[in-house]
This record gives C-alpha cells, structure tokens and sequence, in this order.
C-alpha cells in the first residue's frame, strides 16, 4: 500500500517527491526484498536524470526478479534497464538487456504458468 502510495505522489506532486517515499520505504528495510520498490526507485530515478542511480536501483530490482525465477518479471526489469541505456546512448548494454529479455519473453511463451 505504501509503494502505491509513493507512486501516487510522484504522479501528482513529481517524480522527487515520490522518490524521497521510496527511499524512506528501503531505508527503514520495508520491501528491500520487493522487485517492485525497487523498479519503481529507478524509474523515479531516471525520469530526475539520475541515470547511475537508475540503473543502480535496475540491477537490484533485476537481482531479486532472478531469485524468483519467473522469466517475465526478468524480462521486464530487463527490458526497462535496456530502454535506460538506449536514452542513455550505451547501445551495446541496450541490445544486451533488451535481446536477454526478448530471450525470456520467448521462453515464457511456453512457461507452464502461462497467462492467456
């Protein structure tokens, strides 16, 4: 509800008002082990121009997707680091992370819990 919350924010009163709930959520260790908070920091993080911090919070949020080992949240994590190195003009990191999730989006056509 809070990580909701924080999003909300960030819609109505900007991206760095949003961030500082977000940080305050980690910071006190709620949700340190939610993909979620963290792909949200990041994308917080990039909207401000903070690209290291972006990606910093990309790979902990990619970090925890692995340990679930559920293709489509990888591939999304994934997907969203590699559009952050794209705007970032780095496009051997962009094609590396967007062909890794493509990878996984084609793997999880055939998951067995496929959604449909």
């Amino acid at each position: 509800v809070e990580l909701n919350r924080a999003v909300a924010v960030a819609m109505r009163d900007g991206p760095e008002a949003g961030l500082a709930q977000v940080d305050a959520l980690l910071a006190r260790g709620d949700l340190v082990d939610y993909h979620l908070a963290h792909s949200a920091r990041a994308d917080l993080c990039r909207r401000l121009g903070r690209r290291d911090e972006a990606r910093d919070a990309y790979q902990q949020a990619l970090s925890i997707a692995r340990e679930l080992k559920s293709p489509w949240t990888e591939g999304l994590v994934l997907a969203n680091l590699g559009l952050l190195h794209m705007k970032y003009m780095r496009f051997d990191d962009a094609r590396a992370s967007l062909d890794r999730a493509s990878s996984l989006a084609r793997a999880a056509s055939s998951w067995p819990l496929r959604l449909s």
